[in-house]
């Protein structure tokens, strides 16, 4: 069934017209980067020999300096890792000139220097002075492990490198937890399980530290306790409302270097977004951004809708500090009334599969949620509370919208391969307290069948369909070569039982070509690994459809204002739409040249009919048709075009003219 949700945004849509015919899915090239590696790497065929092949190039890449080692107040930590960026931040007492030596083990190393704030005791509320050094390493590999060190006048500030990985492609494991800044035993023994995950990623639900968000509490209860695991994976918090307390979030802020884009000035670091691998994760402000969005006064809100609607990924993984719902002490919170208010319709709005929270210091997990209500398997949100993470324990009680709820200490380890996410929360023993798999279904949202090169609700025997929903493919698929498949990483679309040929799958698209033979009315059904979704349509004969901008000159230069088409000039223009042809191709199939459709054609120009000098599939590909035709010897000027076939008139299309 249709299921209400976002339209595609135009952008998208520009961007999967124009691959299907300039630049048609498989005429895409990849290219590969090629080169030697550096001497003293070529013989490190593991990780340990890659260390110490670069711990000994490091080792002579810096001149001996006479200035007295520094004082490290924060060791060195990586933040907003990305696929091709990461910050690597520290503090020390004294003033010096900083740098970052940095390389993986395909290149050279690499020096990019500090910026240096100087962060005074009038400022921190601590005892002294100290600096913070923060280094932007850029034009990084993609899934690449790199290996860093960090140097203060040319001194490395640590014996041995460092290393972390950029986000790739892979299936990956991210570790979550919140309320932990007590200096508790509990939280110790957490930070020292996590070690042993070997997560890429950290989320922290919020309340880094208590009682209060001090810049003191934040060296001693944050990074004393985690810098083992943030020297090699980024921290990605929320804040809380202790982190609000006394500071109003300043030292929060302070302390990270978090993603800014898309994000207004005044929010910075209170709430933004950023992806790794095939998830898009959102970390949401509930406490002022909240407060203030609430009431008109704040952009977040806003924010969430378009940045749900602008992601292309598989995986929305949306966290903040308080429930939406929770069975314990905060539940009737004002906080956490305004998150389910506002906050959760826009979740279900874009089908958000997976929610962390903290605020509850226990560990709970909700049936899957959508209107407020528990919903079927695979088809709502699931909640998570996860705010064990050293603070004293809360109680927790029996809801019916509660699947677990258990009052320990604990984390999340959450581990993503491809349509499925696995959260195992994990107690300070190292039992296994909870495991849980999610698996969204497919889902087709707005108007989610509609012909390929006009978005129009008519599709066509032979002719391109796109689907739009959520949760198809776990990753973006294009075929390498004809003929296409009728099945792609788990995926698959029948027409009653008939599976069609994919042209492109994506976590929010499916590209397919309909029969040659397909006419009336048919159930389209949408298959994944994790569940089906089915739909009714209709097919005609023929639905001409015009690619934008899909004309060009004879020599293949395409039409502009700048490149416009001279009278008496033969242009071709690229459609879908056109129906059966005089010869036997299956569907899927590269079309061979010459094929001619069986209905008839006519070009409309400003007016004046001409009939065209081919009409039939385009060789080489796959349900895209081809109009060849002379421009009218009358034209002057620019003009409206449109095909008719068999009586049936496609979308404008302007024809410019010199």
């Amino acid at each position: 069934m249709s299921r209400s949700g976002q339209k595609p945004r135009v952008e998208q849509r520009k961007k999967r017209r124009i691959a299907l015919i300039k630049g048609h899915p498989l005429l895409r090239k990849s290219a590969t980067l090629s080169g030697q590696a550096p001497s003293f790497l070529v013989f490190a065929p593991n990780r340990r020999e890659f260390l110490r092949a670069i711990a000994i190039a490091f080792a002579g890449t810096a001149a001996p300096s006479q200035a007295a080692p520094a004082s490290l107040v924060r060791f060195p930590h990586v933040q907003n890792v990305t696929r091709t960026r990461a910050v690597v931040r520290w503090t020390t007492r004294e003033p010096g000139a900083g740098a970052v030596e940095f390389a993986s083990a395909d290149s050279g190393i690499e020096r990019m220097a500090a910026t240096v704030t100087e962060q005074l005791p009038r400022e921190t509320g601590m005892q002294f002075a100290y600096y913070r050094y923060e280094v932007n390493l850029q034009k990084l590999k993609a899934g690449t492990e790199y290996t860093y060190r960090v140097l203060v006048n040319d001194s490395s500030v640590l014996a041995d490198p460092l290393r972390f990985r950029t986000a790739g492609t892979q299936a990956f494991r991210f570790v979550a937890f919140g309320d932990s800044g007590m200096g508790s035993e509990a939280q110790a023994k957490l930070a020292n399980l996590m070690m042993s995950q070997n997560a890429k990623l950290v989320v922290h639900t919020g309340d880094l530290v208590y009682p209060t968000g001090t810049y003191e509490r934040y060296e001693k209860l944050y990074f004393e306790y985690y810098k083992d695991i943030m020297k090699e994976a980024p921290f990605y918090p929320c804040p809380g409302n202790h982190d609000y307390y006394e500071f109003h979030c300043a030292p929060y802020k302070s302390v990270h270097s978090l993603p800014t884009d898309t994000v207004a000035r005044s929010d910075s670091g209170r709430y933004y977004s950023y992806d790794w691998s095939n998830v898009h994760f959102i970390s949401l402000d509930s406490n002022d951004s909240l407060a203030e969005a609430a009431q008109g006064k704040g952009e977040m809100l806003e924010w969430l809708e378009k940045d749900l609607q602008s992601t292309d990924k598989f995986w929305r993984v949306v966290y903040l500090h308080h429930p939406a719902y929770s069975v314990g002490f905060h539940k009737d919170e004002p906080e956490c009334e305004m998150v389910r208010q506002y906050i959760a319709p826009i979740l279900d709005k874009y089908f958000v599969p997976l929610v962390l929270n903290g605020h509850e210091h226990s560990y709970q997990r909700t049936f899957p949620m959508r209107g407020g209500k528990v919903a079927s398997p695979g088809d709502g949100t699931v909640y998570v509370t996860t705010g064990g993470g050293g603070a004293d324990l809360h109680e927790v009680a029996a809801a019916d919208h509660a699947q677990v709820a258990i009052s320990q200490h604990h984390y999340v380890s959450c581990n993503v391969n491809g349509g499925r996410l696995q959260l195992d929360a994990i107690n300070t023993d190292g039992q296994l307290l909870d495991s849980h798999s999610i698996a969204p279904k497919p889902l087709l949202a707005g108007q989610p069948v509609v012909n390929s090169a006009n978005y129009g609700p008519m599709l066509a025997s032979g002719g391109l369909m796109t689907i739009f929903g959520q949760q198809f493919s776990p990753e973006e698929f294009t075929p390498a070569k004809y003929p296409l498949p009728k099945s792609a990483l788990g995926v698959s679309v029948l027409l009653n039982d008939q599976p069609l040929p994919i042209l492109m799958a994506s976590a929010r698209q499916l590209n397919l070509q309909l029969p040659f033979d397909a006419v009336g009315e048919a159930t389209l059904s949408i298959r994944t690994p994790n569940g089906s979704a089915a739909i009714k349509i209709a097919i005609s004969r023929v639905a001409p459809a015009i690619f934008a901008g899909a004309m060009f000159h004879a020599n293949g230069l395409q039409l502009t204002k700048e490149t416009p088409a001279a009278a008496g000039e033969m242009i071709t223009t690229y459609l879908t739409g056109l129906g059966a042809v005089t010869a036997g191709v299956a569907a899927g199939e590269a079309s061979p040249p010459n094929i001619a459709v069986t209905a008839p054609v006519v070009v409309k120009a400003a007016g004046i009919e001409v009939n065209p000098h081919f009409a039939g599939l385009a060789a080489g590909l796959s349900g895209v048709y081809a109009v060849t035709f002379r421009v009218p010897a009358g034209l002057r000027h620019d003009a409206d075009v449109y095909i008719t076939a068999a009586g049936f008139e496609s979308n404008k299309e302007v024809l410019f003219v010199a």
